[in-house]
């Protein structure tokens, strides 16, 4: 991303986009982290 837009700050961008993401697959799939053996 960084090559493509000659821009750290939109790499940063997508990054925490992505990170958001997976934290939110994990607090739906685990009832908001109430059942972690979920996640096995």
């Amino acid at each position: 991303m960084r090559i493509r837009t000659h821009s750290v700050a939109a790499a940063v961008i997508v990054h925490a986009a992505y990170d958001m993401l997976l934290f939110c697959e994990m607090a739906f799939a685990t009832g908001g982290f109430q059942h972690l053996d979920k996640l096995n």
